[in-house]
């Protein structure tokens, strides 16, 4: 009975529920019908109503329910198949309870995608298709420009308007072909004159029609170049690498950026090459002021692009025009950042070159060798014999004019070189008071070691001071150090020679960098620190004492024993060059160290080295180096071995210079100097492996006899 009661309980309660659910079902579904045949009929009236105030361009779309609520949308804009443009441009809003979603506008610029396009393989087709017809339109204009530019004056403009592009498959690769081509057109038919256009007054005179033409072909070539040229500096205005977005923008602008930076690459190239190519015409001052600007951008790709144009354009100035431009515009430049630039803005000044006197010599002998070969192929053709006193005449007259043209360019380019010269140490001795944080120190330094030679002497004991006090500074670095002891000799090498002024406070500083060397990375800079030992030991050797000459042998056979093998042949080369240049330095070793004197060997000065107790022991240590030039070099400088049981390829490179030693043994692309010998393969394996051996008339082979002595063995 109570089973009996469950079940009818369960009964019960299911037929309930399934009737509730049915009757809400049932209803659900009749509201539904209802609600659809309503939208239904409302839609099918108000496209009734509609239907006589059609427009072709819109088109009209489903409404959309939301939450019981039919929203209607406006129509929306057709798409151009055939002019590939957007006709119209609406902005739709939808009501979502109290919600709104605004739809952002579709750009101008944006094109519709064909139907007919059904893989990428036809929208690459159809790419190159496009891509074609523009390059064939590019090829034909120029050909025509260059061809005759008088009449072609106006395919320039169409050629320019090219490099703005607004098709988005090919706007990138036409505006880079555009204007690679308009900066060769240009470099054709500009001519290799400056252009003046004429004043109010000039105009107002009365000229022939051949000088009208000219001018007015001049005006209209200048005009194109000024367009021309603004294009590209917008191309690199609107690049800025150093702009930061936010993490939603940057996923949106990663494209804009990438064509920005392709655009600007291009435009600094063309830019680059008018600089080079056309520095005789207008114009020239604003494109060498924008390469400039471009030195310091944090863009590597484009930085080096114009630092390399700098130092060619610096190289190949002869009188010193552009250079002097090119030094007032950087010196504009560090003050305008407040000295925080990059080093490499200041580093184009070391392709300054001050040559003068060889210039005027070189253009005497030059025009020397043209007088006279002219008035060889005039003899010859003419057949004519001249009177001794004639000839004597003429050349007396051509060397005097060739003399006082000479004379004018040396006075000139002598003015132009002094001008570069104030203005170039006006920035250096601005660099040393103003940057604190001494960012710039090492291209100052540079300059300053590579011109001392040119300035007056009265500035050299400023200069001296301002060294020692950079060296007082314990933050600053061991690249700085370097630099600071290395223009101190440079200055010393010279007409610095005459000042009374002791070294010693760059010595000790040398002397401690030694003992700090393996610490420090020293792969970076040590032809640096090889070139400072050459000029202080070497070649300022009466000024260096006898214990500091011992000092820096015994620390420098010290120091190669933590160092590299290729460091170390360096550093024994130039061991070799002091051992040959002081020749009281072999004390050194044959010194026994019995005298009972104490031996410092971390001591910071050199003048507190003990000479008498030291011995080069580090040579002994040395002989057994796994390098074998380091041993064999080891055995040769502690005398065991002399140079003729070397061969001549030895011998050569054994005397040369510590750079270009260090240049062949250093580890630039992980490769051993001298290569390893090749492995000889052995081949008694092969011999003996093809034997067989014969017993009781049945041929055994080295296998079968080895595996019958191991069963044998076992």
């Amino acid at each position: 009975m109570m089973n009996g009661n469950r079940s009818m309980q369960g009964n019960g309660t299911s037929k309930y529920e399934r009737s509730d659910r049915l009757s809400y079902e049932t209803d659900h579904n009749s509201r539904k019908r209802k609600n659809n045949e309503i939208d239904n009929i409302d839609f099918e009236k108000r496209l009734r109503q509609e239907k006589h105030n059609v427009d072709e361009n819109l088109r009209h779309l489903l409404p959309i329910k939301r939450n019981g609520k039919v929203i209607w949308q406006k129509p929306a804009a057709v798409m151009d198949v055939k002019n590939k443009r957007i006709t119209a441009e609406d902005d739709t809003s939808n009501e979502m309870g109290n919600k709104d979603e605004i739809i952002s506008k579709s750009t101008a610029d944006h094109q519709e995608v064909e139907n007919n396009v059904s893989c990428v393989a036809q929208l690459f087709a159809r790419r190159q298709h496009k891509l074609s017809i523009k390059k064939d339109a590019i090829a034909q204009l120029a050909c025509a420009i260059v061809e005759n530019p008088e009449q072609k004056l106006g395919s320039i403009e169409e050629l320019r308007q090219m490099c703005e592009e607004d098709d988005t498959d090919i706007a990138i690769t036409v505006r880079k072909l555009a204007m690679v081509s308009l900066t060769e057109i240009f470099k054709d038919i500009l001519p290799g004159y400056r252009i003046r256009l004429p004043s109010e007054k000039e105009k107002a005179n009365r000229i022939s029609k051949d000088v009208k033409k000219l001018r007015l072909y001049e005006s209209k070539l200048l005009k194109n170049y000024q367009r021309f040229l603004k294009t590209l500096e917008e191309f690199m205005a609107g690049y800025k690498p150093k702009r930061k977005w936010s993490r939603l923008q940057s996923e949106v602008r990663d494209s804009a950026t990438l064509m920005e930076k392709a655009l600007a690459t291009t435009a600094i190239r063309c830019l680059c090459t008018l600089l080079l190519s056309l520095t005789h015409f207008n114009f020239h001052n604003n494109i060498l002021a924008i390469v400039i600007g471009w030195v310091n951008s944090s863009d590597l790709e484009i930085s080096q692009c114009s630092y390399k144009t700098l130092n060619t354009l610096y190289e190949n100035d002869v009188l010193g025009e552009i250079s002097l431009e090119g030094v007032k515009i950087t010196s504009k430049l560090v003050k305008s950042k407040n000295f925080n630039v990059k080093e490499r803005v200041l580093d184009t000044f070391l392709s300054l070159h001050f040559s003068h006197e060889r210039v005027g010599n070189d253009t005497d002998t030059e025009l020397n060798s043209k007088e006279k070969r002219a008035i060889r192929r005039y003899e010859k053709k003419k057949n004519l014999k001249r009177d001794g006193k004639l000839k004597k005449e003429v050349q007396k007259l051509n060397q005097e004019l060739i003399a006082v043209e000479a004379s004018e360019k040396e006075d000139r380019q002598l003015k132009l070189q002094t001008e570069i010269l104030n203005c170039l140490f006006m920035v250096y001795f601005q660099v040393l008071k103003s940057d604190s944080k001494l960012k710039l120190l090492p291209s100052v330094l540079k300059g300053i070691a590579k011109f001392a030679h040119l300035i007056s002497v009265d500035y050299f004991a400023d200069l001296m001071m301002v060294l020692r006090q950079l060296l007082d500074i314990q933050t600053l670095d061991t690249d700085r150090r370097m630099y600071c002891i290395l223009t101190a000799f440079k200055i010393l090498t010279g007409r610095g020679e005459a000042l009374n002024i002791d070294p010693h406070r760059f010595y000790a500083a040398m002397y401690g960098i030694l003992l700090r060397l393996p610490l420090n990375g020293y792969k970076n800079n040590f032809l640096l620190l090889i070139e400072c030992l050459e000029l202080m030991l070497c070649k300022k050797r009466k000024q260096v004492t006898t214990q500091r000459l011992f000092a820096y042998i015994k620390r420098l056979c010290s120091v190669s024993l933590l160092l590299d093998s290729g460091e170390v042949i360096t550093l024994q080369s130039v061991l070799r060059n002091l051992l040959r240049v002081h020749p009281k330095a072999g004390r050194l070793l044959e010194c026994d160290g019995v005298n009972g004197k104490l031996f410092l060997p971390h001591a910071e000065k050199p003048e507190q080295f003990d000479a008498d107790g030291a011995v080069l022991w580090e040579l002994a240590l040395l002989k057994c180096h796994y390098h074998p030039t380091v041993s064999t070099y080891s055995k040769y400088l502690s005398r065991e071995a002399s140079l003729d049981r070397y061969s001549s390829i030895e011998q050569s490179w054994m005397r040369g210079n510590p750079v270009s030693i260090y240049e062949m043994f250093n580890y630039k692309n992980c490769e051993f100097h001298p290569p390893f010998p090749e492995e000889k393969k052995c081949r008694f394996k092969q011999k003996h492996q093809s034997l067989n051996v014969v017993l009781d008339g049945i041929k055994w082979t080295q296998t079968d006899v080895l595996e019958l002595l191991r069963k044998a063995l076992k």
